[in-house]
């Protein structure tokens, strides 16, 4: 089922993109920001209240005009939002949201690294560290920092959910395994 939701999760991804690009939308981050924030209503009370089959499919549609209204979401977010209620997928938006971060990157040719260091950064580490991952990579990189002290020392990064690890204490957990075979 976690595979299916997966592909059925990209396709959704995939088609709001595709939708947006032929209508000629251009700033596209709007959108993903828009998915982003419409993934509150997948979790705590709200999934619950949109997983239910107590509450009609026009109450689900009214709370979620009233929660696009309230935070002034592109008139195309709203109909795509629509549709996933119609077709009972709400529970999917986190997926969704992911998927269509990483293929609007990818279309745009970026990419996203979440790098987590033993300590903070100083501007030129970050723009060094930039810099080797986009001749890496050969692409745009935006960087998301996170200060992560059990790396006791160097950096890991997640690069489209592969984990690049040079950190200290990957270093002694990779040797651990390798003493305890």
């Amino acid at each position: 089922m976690a595979s299916t939701d997966n592909q059925l999760s990209s396709r959704y991804a995939k088609a709001f993109l595709q939708v947006l690009n032929e209508i000629g939308k251009k700033d596209l981050e709007v959108f993903e920001q828009d998915l982003q924030t419409l993934q509150m209503l997948a979790q705590g009370e709200q999934g619950v209240f949109f997983a239910s089959p107590l509450f009609s499919q026009e109450e689900k549609k009214l709370v979620l005009e009233k929660f696009c209204d309230a935070f002034h979401f592109q008139k195309e977010s709203i109909a795509f939002i629509h549709a996933l209620n119609e077709n009972t997928h709400l529970s999917l938006l986190a997926e969704v949201a992911a998927f269509f971060t990483k293929e609007r990157l990818a279309q745009e040719n970026q990419i996203r690294v979440q790098l987590k260091t033993a300590y903070a950064l100083e501007s030129d580490q970050e723009s060094r560290m930039t810099k080797i991952f986009e001749t890496v990579f050969g692409k745009k990189v935006f960087i998301e920092k996170t200060v992560d002290p059990t790396l006791i020392g160097g950096i890991s990064a997640n690069v489209g959910g592969v984990v690049y690890d040079a950190s200290i204490a990957g270093y002694l957990d990779r040797l651990e395994k390798q003493f305890n075979g």
